[in-house]
């Protein structure tokens, strides 16, 4: 089964690239994609020039629908979701979410971050679910979140409350040394604090939007007997400017 590994990103060139890499040195992956989610920097550049497939979007439309964007431009069957300013990311972190998912023991991995940093290991303490870095089949996503479209940062809370309403095997993966770059270090404290609050306030929203779909009976690693979307997929753009 194919693996791509899917990187939304909104004006993130001062990691994206060296995620790309990293995704790129795991033997597990066959493809990369990063969707640049209305980025006003070299974001898109960056990811390109590392070696990844770019997606342009020319607005903001959130992250829900940047990486749908994403799930419809390959035909992966198996997706891995990483943000794009992770920091101390390495391949066998990428292989440890995959493998059992692949191996059949489980049909979605979390990874759970430890000693990356304190502020990000207390929130991965208090609130593990929120994490974005996922490897989950393609049917998975078709029926857990494309229904949903419209939540923002709130898919992880969706995709959460439906693995447990529905009992889908799901299995932690600690992901030693690994962190994130905080909005705050990039974009100053005020813009920072105001992204956070849009961010919580997505959240908040997406745990009462979104009644979980039923499941389709088979909910394996065959993401071919998921139904089709009525949804065009995106041209994969080439990196605009220099």
């Amino acid at each position: 089964m194919n693996v791509a590994c899917l990187i939304p990103a909104w004006n993130e060139e001062r990691t994206v690239a060296q995620v790309v890499r990293t995704c790129l040195d795991c033997p597990l992956v066959q493809e990369v994609v990063v969707i640049s989610d209305g980025s006003t920097d070299r974001t898109a550049q960056e990811a390109a020039q590392a070696g990844a497939r770019v997606i342009v979007r020319e607005r903001n439309g959130g992250k829900d629908r940047a990486l749908q964007d994403g799930v419809l431009a390959t035909e992966a069957g198996l997706l891995v979701l990483l943000d794009a300013d992770l920091l101390g990311l390495r391949p066998e972190h990428i292989s440890a979410l995959i493998e059992p998912v692949v191996a059949g023991r489980t049909q979605t991995t979390l990874g759970v971050f430890r000693h990356g940093g304190w502020q990000t290991d207390l929130s991965q303490n208090l609130t593990p679910f929120l994490n974005g870095q996922r490897c989950l089949t393609r049917q998975l996503w078709l029926t857990a979140i494309t229904p949903c479209l419209g939540i923002g940062y709130g898919l992880e809370t969706v995709l959460s409350r439906y693995i447990h309403t529905y009992g889908i095997r799901l299995e932690r993966v600690p992901m030693e040394g690994v962190g994130q770059l905080r909005k705050e270090q990039k974009i100053g404290w005020w813009r920072g604090l105001l992204w956070r609050m849009r961010m919580y306030r997505e959240i908040l929203a997406a745990m009462g939007l979104c009644r979980p779909p039923s499941p389709p009976r088979a909910m394996g690693t065959d993401f071919k007997s998921a139904p089709p979307q009525e949804e065009s997929v995106p041209a994969a753009g080439r990196p605009r400017g220099n």
